[in-house]
């Protein structure tokens, strides 16, 4: 059985083989991609007349070559998704078009280390130790999913636009198709409850709601299906919430998806840090970490500093055989991807 490396080399010689007569002259190409937090390799055919290179995971195909041992079908299955991915990218290509997605340019923030490859060649803005990047939410899948395409250097300047325009029109839409808010303990827990399907009368049962009231943590968020910490980069929301509660606020940035809000004079931050730290470490899929520090709102000047500066900066690490089986267990083969 031929190991991972020696896979690639195979693929990459021998991928044109099967691929028909239109991609006799395609130079292939293996490149490293960037998720959150992390990367992969892919593989992509490029045709002379492209301005944009669609692009399969490779790894996906190497566990499936583990399972068969039978390079000949997995070279075939390949191939054929190389082809399926160049039909529809004239439709993708058509997307980019600045008319077709100015309302649906939207941001997302990632820590700056974690992400530091993908920033090389994408357009971004730093925010402490994060920075704010953009995608384009394309519609939604069979299954109600959001569709969304990340924009790298070439995407931006194919639209003609720069970093300040992206932003301009990100913080636009992405208020406007997914507004933040801030909701309490007991509400976060009576809408996860209620979305699996518990009636009322049995939450009511089960959540203590003065204890919940008199929490101090706050849950701030939008209703984007990825990304929600987005609302980092807008300091709106939580100035409505520091006027309501009276102080400064803690954030912590629980993951990509939602960060905590906490009252600052009540809590001190370096073992707020050293909590999430912990969490990252044994609970939190590196795809969802941020960051491992505590940033504070500050309700008079209205806007967020850091409040720690911790040594422990790197998100990526497995010290922990709980997080580390997370992730393998509940990460997805990478298949095919635009």
């Amino acid at each position: 059985m031929m190991d991972y490396e020696i896979f690639k080399d195979v693929i990459e010689d021998q991928i044109k083989d099967y691929l028909p007569d239109s991609f006799k002259n395609a130079d292939i190409l293996i490149r490293r991609a960037h998720e959150t937090n992390e990367s992969y390799d892919e593989i992509c055919a490029i045709l002379s007349d492209e301005k944009m290179s669609p692009a399969v995971g490779i790894k996906y195909y190497y566990e499936k070559y583990r399972e068969k041992e039978n390079i000949q079908s997995i070279l075939k299955e390949l191939a054929g998704s190389i082809v399926e991915l160049h039909d529809i990218k004239k439709e993708v290509e058509d997307i980019v078009d600045l008319d077709n997605v100015q309302h649906n340019i939207l941001y997302a923030v990632v820590n700056t280390e974690a992400n530091r490859e993908f920033l090389e060649n994408a357009p971004h803005r730093q925010l402490h130790d994060l920075s704010v990047v953009y995608r384009i939410r394309l519609g939604n899948d069979e299954y109600g999913k959001e569709i969304s395409m990340k924009i790298n250097n070439d995407i931006m300047n194919k639209m003609e636009l720069t970093e300040q325009n992206l932003f301009d029109l990100a913080s636009e839409n992405t208020n406007r198709i997914y507004p933040a808010k801030a909701v309490s303990m007991e509400e976060q827990i009576r809408e996860i409850l209620q979305r699996q399907g518990m009636d009322n009368e049995t939450i009511d049962v089960l959540v203590d709601a003065r204890m919940l009231r008199e929490s101090p943590l706050w849950v701030v968020k939008n209703d984007a299906p990825v990304g929600g910490a987005a609302i980092i980069a807008n300091t709106d929301v939580f100035d409505e919430l520091s006027q309501k509660i009276g102080d400064d606020l803690y954030i912590i940035p629980s993951s990509v998806h939602e960060v905590l809000v906490m009252p600052a004079g009540q809590n001190d931050a370096l073992k707020l840090a050293d909590m999430v730290l912990d969490i990252n470490r044994t609970e939190t899929l590196l795809a969802d970490r941020l960051s491992n520090q505590i940033y504070k709102y500050d309700k008079e000047n209205k806007e967020i500093t850091m409040a720690t500066d911790t040594p422990n900066k790197s998100i990526e690490y497995y010290n922990s055989y709980k997080a580390k089986t997370n992730d393998l267990e509940r990460k997805q083969p990478k298949g095919p991807k635009m």
